[in-house]
């Protein structure tokens, strides 16, 4: 298999990095004990009957697994808890996880209409639970199945305290995103893919030049 195409909960090389970065025993024995499940998950999983899966796009790097670690914890010095719009199979949950506090909540919304390896709605859905099942279990960590419009006009909790958007990447979307986040008060709007030229006209219009960049991650704060 071209390691490119690898999934990174099964590239050896990128679990390295990431644990090699974790100092804390009790953070590191919580990654650990994710990333023991969530590999159990992958190999335990058929890829729909493909020999070759493709796994192209869709997920975080090293960098900005560590750049998301540390907004979550920035997040923890507000009130409220911290969204993600677009789960995919849970890497950007696990960081954001991983750097906020066990109380904080952390909801991560995901109609799981999409997937890069092209697997059933209902089986993307199934392994990224069983995959986060550690994380859902022991650190206050929901998973939301809603489309992002579903979960804008139902929300009725405390103004978040971050939003993760790495959802749908065109400008329209993205627009809606960052409108709910400004709408709710949110403290620190991020997202994901700023590469794509949808996102980052949605970006730069509502910010302009009033982010900062990690990766492919923006970030704005509410000063």
């Amino acid at each position: 298999m071209n390691s490119k195409n690898i999934p990174k909960v099964l590239d050896t090389y990128f679990l390295e990095q990431i644990l090699s970065s974790v100092k804390d025993p009790a953070r590191k024995d919580l990654l650990e004990r994710q990333i023991n499940i969530s590999v159990n998950s992958f190999l335990g999983f058929s890829y729909a009957g493909k020999d070759q899966p493709t796994f192209e796009g869709g997920t975080v790097n090293n960098l900005e697994f560590n750049g998301l670690k540390r907004l979550a914890k920035e997040a923890c010095r507000f009130e409220g808890p911290i969204i993600e719009i677009g789960t995919l199979f849970g890497y950007s949950t696990m960081a954001l996880a991983l750097g906020k506090t066990k109380n904080k909540s952390l909801y991560t919304v995901d109609s799981f209409s999409w997937n890069p390896i092209g697997i059933p709605s209902w089986r993307h859905e199934e392994l990224t639970r069983k995959s986060l099942c550690f994380l859902t279990e022991t650190q206050n960590v929901e998973i939301i199945k809603s489309s992002a419009t579903e979960f804008y006009a139902n929300y009725n909790m405390h103004s978040p305290s971050m939003i993760f958007i790495d959802a749908a990447h065109d400008y329209d979307s993205v627009q809606k995103d960052i409108q709910f986040a400004r709408k709710t008060q949110t403290n620190i709007i991020c997202g994901h893919d700023y590469n794509w030229t949808g996102v980052q006209r949605a970006v730069e219009e509502n910010f302009g030049n009033m982010i900062e960049i990690i990766g492919e991650i923006w970030i704005w704060r509410d000063k």
